[in-house]
């Protein structure tokens, strides 16, 4: 992952070493064909890829000595390295931020065009996931984030000059648990025992909230969280479904709750009672009236309180008769009798009758 320098030692114990000796590269290195040196001479390899060097020494006497050819490797340029971020599984579609209901699987591919990527990569994690610090796994390695909450994972590659390359950090966020649905408020009337025995309230109101521990609460799919009031009913309910942001849902039914009224109704069964109003009654009143009989000369005249009491509205009559007879004088005769009797007379009075009505209870 650096510089390699070169050079090459002259050994010589006749004619003793010259001061010379020449170099010749190929491959990625600058090229030179025998290029001379002093003894002292080095060539230094910094050109990334791979080089061929070649040195050759000689001694006083002309003679010279071809070293062993140096193969230089150089690689300076640190690996690529691409995060993989998939849903559920590493043959899962895409995961792109955001939350998510399930688990989230990570890994990281090394590229390296140089001395190649080496068999091993490194994993630091924080937030929700267990923790790790440059947790070291071989090229295939994967973590998957199965923990609600939001984590944090730094993966790093290598090759084999030893480079490495921290890839860009991946926030997972995951959260499996559907949203929590409680009461915020309520409220009920009075408690009554109902036309059928049941146990009833005059009013009854629920008011539902959602909240999220992970994700946040994102709205309601049934219902909503506006304070509810029950019409009247028996076994009256309420359903809510509200959701996360990653998508979970959870549904309530509060209930069942009856509401009742109180009115008159059939249900609640029938009285009676007196109940007055103006009429027309008859009373039998003494009365008299005097008749009279009037007799001419040599006649007879009768006259009978019987005639009077023919009238069906007058009774008591005493059946007596007033007559008489004129006989053979001159002038008349006239008898006066008074009739005693009852007439029936018709007066104003409050009557009373019994009227069937229904009685008032708490129904539904």
């Amino acid at each position: 992952s650096g510089n390699i320098y070169t050079s090459a030692t002259c050994g010589d114990s006749l004619s003793k070493c010259a001061d010379k000796k020449t170099l010749t590269t190929s491959g990625a290195t600058t090229h030179v064909t025998n290029k001379q040196y002093n003894s002292s001479g080095s060539w230094t390899v910094q050109a990334n890829g791979t080089s061929y060097l070649t040195w050759k020494t000689y001694d006083n006497a002309g003679n010279s000595k071809t070293c062993g050819q140096i193969t230089a490797q150089v690689d300076k340029v640190a690996p690529t390295c691409t995060t993989v971020v998939k849903k559920g599984s590493s043959s899962g579609s895409n995961y792109t931020g955001g939350w998510y209901s399930g688990s989230i699987y990570t890994s990281a591919n090394c590229g390296d065009g140089l001395s190649g990527c080496a068999d091993k990569k490194t994993l630091t994690t924080s937030g929700a996931t267990t923790p790790v610090t440059n947790k070291q796994y071989n090229s295939s390695g994967s973590w998957t984030v199965y923990a609600n909450g939001t984590s944090y994972l730094t993966w790093k590659t290598y090759d084999n000059a030893g480079n490495s390359k921290t890839c860009s950090k991946i926030t997972a966020q995951v959260d499996t648990k559907g949203p929590t649905i409680t009461l915020e408020s309520s409220s009920k009337g009075s408690s009554h025992k109902a036309s059928d025995g049941s146990t009833c309230y005059t009013s009854y109101m629920v008011n539902p909230k959602c909240t999220d521990e992970h994700s946040g609460y994102s709205g309601y799919t049934q219902g909503n969280g506006d304070a509810y009031n029950f019409s009247v009913g028996k076994g009256k309910t309420r359903t809510v479904t509200c959701k996360d942001k990653a998508g979970n849902t959870t549904t309530k039914k509060f209930g069942p709750y009856n509401v009742c009224k109180y009115s008159q109704s059939s249900v609640c069964g029938y009285g009676t009672k007196q109940e007055s109003y103006s009429c027309t009654k008859y009373k039998w009143v003494k009365d008299s009236k005097t008749i009279a009989a009037y007799a001419g000369e040599n006649d007879k005249a009768y006259a009978e309180c019987r005639a009077i009491c023919k009238d069906s509205d007058k009774r008591g009559c005493y059946y007596q008769y007033a007559g008489g007879q004129a006989g053979d004088v001159e002038g008349g005769t006239i008898n006066h009798w008074l009739c005693h009797y009852e007439v029936k007379t018709a007066y104003s009075a409050t009557c009373y009758k019994d009227v069937t009505y229904t009685k008032s209870c708490y129904h539904y």
